[in-house]
């Protein structure tokens, strides 16, 4: 695993995705410790060649589901669920932010 960017690094990720970061609980933790990287973005290598990397981002709540918006990305479930749409709380959180 890849982690500890240094922040200032963040913001070649786009403006989207770095406010999205630095707006997360883990960024403002990191801040008030001082730190001068961030574990808001890790990066996992499987052992073989031919396998995907995965990258995974730390936000903010209200700026994830903007990304989502943004991105249209649709629920999708480990297990499929009875109906297609997120739990009623999710989407009464999302539908307050729009």
């Amino acid at each position: 695993m890849y982690s500890k960017c240094p922040t200032e690094k963040i913001n070649l990720t786009g403006e989207l995705f770095s406010t999205a970061m630095s707006a997360s609980k883990q960024w403002k933790l990191e801040k008030s410790l001082g730190e001068v990287t961030t574990e808001c973005l890790t990066v996992l290598v499987p052992e073989g060649e031919s396998e995907d990397i995965s990258i995974t981002l730390w936000v903010g709540r209200r700026e994830g589901f903007r990304i989502s918006d943004t991105l249209m990305l649709k629920p999708t479930w480990s297990i499929p669920p009875k109906r297609q749409e997120p739990p009623p709380h999710i989407q009464q959180e999302q539908d307050g932010w729009h």
